[in-house]
């Protein structure tokens, strides 16, 4: 392994911390170690606050420890300071360094809040893959299925525990400007997310047959499909006295994935767990959603992710379409979802694989899939999300 210097010690330290590892060298590389975009962001700005300056994008293109220390520095997107003052009777659109809007336009946002201006803790643009989100929550139509609203059915013995709970959950919406965010798009340039100094958990309480087989399903039936993407916050909570249980009670979170993926939805269970524990103290203090979105786009308004993409897909003249299926209607509710655990000793084989090649379980899981799609699409070069 190389020598390491003060800034490649910096940086090992911070990967070993963000990852979770007891040591990291200085040619371990982020991403194959389990890294990804979302502990991407937590590393530099826990770089930023020990005076290491790296972007986002710079990980990407040198993500072991040795080839950041010497790109350190050299390219860093600079956030501008939040410009709304704390009790603000207007909004100006000089208070919005991270987005371009005309007075109308501000207005326009402003009138979106409730409470107003007094209420508004600031307005930026989408980051690129909530503008994706957002082109399938208007192509899907209003209350029409919106493909990007997950639901999670939680279970509690008694109606206290389940206060306790909404309690916690409201503690976290308070905690992140995420979770106070809604989305503005109509009579604008472009779609700007609203961020509320104060936004309350909404909490529907249903009543249940008693004589209902499948009280999820019916809780679920009544929440509803879609969600008004304009309000704040982008999750709600259905209750309802579980029949049958003696007191038990049931809650169904609906959360919009503008503000949620994998990832996040793991910490926010673990920020609910260290609260109702009665551990506040122990909570690290939250990021600025801002920050990632001016260090999203920063390197997305280059182009040089626009080239890369031409590049790799500009020979692409078919779709990857299995069984030649391209024409498929619906909203995907008539879809069902099965998991199947795989075996440890299967488990242990994936993981023994993919490190002699320097990757993670998850790209070779992919490799596999990319398999499947060629066998099943008659291609060679095939294309899919995830």
């Amino acid at each position: 392994r190389a020598a390491a210097g003060p800034r490649e010690e910096a940086l090992c330290a911070a990967f070993a911390e963000v990852l979770g590892l007891d040591e990291v060298g200085v040619d371990d590389d982020f991403f194959a170690l389990g890294g990804h975009s979302l502990l991407a962001v937590s590393l530099v700005e826990m770089l930023r606050t020990r005076g290491v300056l790296v972007s986002v994008r710079a990980l990407f293109q040198t993500p072991t420890v040795a080839s950041l220390a010497a790109a350190a520095g050299a390219e860093q997107v600079v956030v501008p300071a939040n410009a709304i003052p704390a009790g603000a009777r207007e909004i100006t659109p000089d208070m919005l360094p991270l987005v371009e809007l005309t007075p109308g336009e501000v207005e326009r946002v402003v009138a979106s809040v409730e409470g107003g201006a007094a209420n508004v803790a600031d307005v930026y643009p989408l980051a690129p893959l909530q503008e994706g989100v957002l082109f399938h929550h208007l192509l899907a139509g209003d209350g029409e299925r919106d493909v990007y609203l997950s639901a999670s059915a939680f279970a509690f013995d008694t109606r206290a525990r389940l206060d306790a709970f909404l309690a916690a959950f409201q503690q976290v919406v308070d905690r992140h400007d995420i979770y106070r965010t809604g989305i503005v798009w109509e009579g604008l340039r472009e779609p700007v997310q609203v961020v509320r100094r104060c936004a309350e958990l909404p909490v529907t309480e249903v009543v249940l047959d008693a004589r209902s087989t499948d009280s999820v399903a019916e809780l679920t039936s009544a929440a509803g499909v879609s969600m008004d993407i304009g309000r704040a916050p982008l999750l709600d909570f259905h209750i309802a006295e579980h029949p049958g249980t003696g007191g038990g009670w049931l809650g169904l979170l609906r959360i919009h994935q503008f503000v949620r993926d994998h990832t996040t939805m793991e910490t926010l269970l673990r920020e609910l767990r260290t609260i109702l524990s009665g551990r506040v103290d122990e909570l690290a203090q939250p990021l600025p959603f801002r920050d990632f979105v001016a260090q999203a786009r920063g390197a997305s308004e280059s182009g040089e992710d626009e080239r890369f993409f031409a590049e790799l897909l500009g020979d692409v003249t078919e779709p990857t379409a299995p069984f030649g299926l391209v024409d498929v209607h619906g909203d995907g509710s008539g879809s069902e979802r099965g998991t199947l655990p795989l075996p440890d000793g299967l488990v242990v084989r994936v993981r023994e694989a993919s490190r002699p090649e320097d990757t993670n379980p998850a790209m070779l899981d992919n490799q596999a899939w990319a398999r499947v799609l060629a066998a099943v699409s008659g291609l060679d070069d095939v294309v899919f999300g995830t």
